[in-house]
C-alpha cells in the first residue's frame, strides 16, 4: 500500500469527531469523489477497461459502482475481513461497506491489470 493511501486511511478513518477543526473537507467522506468516479470509470468505461455485465449499460455500471465506493468511503471503519487482493468464490457477494475497505479498493483497482480485474480481483466489480 503506498504511503499517501495509509496515511489517507489514517487520517481519515480513524475517530472522525476529535473535535478540532483542521481545515479539511467535512464532507464525511474519507476518499475524493473524484478517486471513485475515476476508478469506475477506469473499469468500465471504453477509454478504460470496458468491462462488461450482462443486462447492464456502461453508465448503469459506472453509477452502481460510484455509489457503491462513495457509500463505504463516507462510512468510518475498518477493513475487517475485505482483502480486494484474494478472489471471491462464484457465491459470495462483496460489498464496500466502509472507509478503509473503499481505499484498500481504490489501491487495488490502480494496482491490477484490466484482466485481473475481469478475473475478480479488487471485488466488487459487476
Amino acid at each position: 500500500m503506498s504511503l499517501l493511501i495509509a496515511l489517507t486511511l489514517l487520517l481519515a478513518c480513524g475517530d472522525k469527531d476529535d473535535g478540532s477543526d483542521d481545515g479539511g473537507d467535512d464532507s464525511g467522506s474519507c476518499v475524493a469523489e473524484e478517486a471513485c468516479q475515476d476508478a469506475c470509470r477506469s473499469i468500465y468505461a471504453d477509454a478504460g477497461c470496458a468491462l462488461r455485465s450482462p443486462g447492464q449499460t456502461t453508465p448503469e455500471l459506472i453509477d452502481w459502482c460510484t455509489e457503491e465506493c462513495e457509500g463505504a468511503a463516507a462510512t468510518a471503519g475498518g477493513l475487517g475481513d475485505y482483502d480486494p487482493d484474494t478472489l471471491p468464490s462464484a457465491s459470495t457477494s462483496v460489498r464496500l461497506e466502509t472507509c478503509a475497505q473503499a481505499q484498500a479498493w481504490l489501491d487495488c483497482i490502480d494496482r491490477r491489470s484490466c484482466e485481473e480485474l475481469e478475473e475478480g480481483y479488487c471485488a466488487p466489480i459487476r
